[in-house]
């Protein structure tokens, strides 16, 4: 069982998720948090697989939180679940140490996919975010958000 811990500033989405995989054999969501300090109060209990973290908190911003994570919590996945757009914030967030960055208008399906992929070790993007990270490699082209270093992803 994936135990999840959904990270989300909108109770809305926090509960959808939930009520998403409430009958799931596989992915188990334990409790979700809204703010930075509960955020961290609850991964020092232990028990978490993957963090569900959305880049918007009233109290911090996603990326700062996301080096907390990796800092403190090394081990635990992050995968990163948000309506801000893939091709500005995913490498950015994978460099920082995200498994994952998820849009917040997948499917149900893409989700659980995208969970069951960060927990085996693996890094999950879109299927276009993919391409585009491989045809830039390949032609070693680079976009203009490529350049920026994660500080001014942030401020952006």
């Amino acid at each position: 069982m994936i135990r999840v811990l959904i990270a989300d500033h909108q109770p809305i989405v926090s509960y959808g998720i939930r009520m998403l995989f409430e009958s799931s054999s596989d992915i188990k969501i334990v409790n979700s948090v809204n703010t930075k300090k509960q955020l961290m109060d609850y991964l020092k209990k232990g028990s978490i697989d993957v963090v569900l973290l959305s880049l918007d908190f009233a109290d911090s911003n996603g990326i700062t939180i996301l080096r907390n994570i990796k800092k403190d919590f090394n081990e635990i996945r992050v995968l990163i679940f948000s309506s801000q757009a893939e091709n500005i914030f995913a490498a950015n967030t994978i460099k920082t140490g995200a498994s994952g960055y998820l849009s917040k208008s997948a499917t149900t399906a893409t989700i659980k996919r995208a969970i069951l992929k960060v927990f085996k070790g693996g890094i999950y993007v879109s299927n276009a975010m993919a391409r585009k990270l491989t045809f830039e490699k390949n032609k070693e082209q680079t976009n203009l958000y490529n350049k920026l270093s994660t500080r001014e992803i942030e401020v952006l």
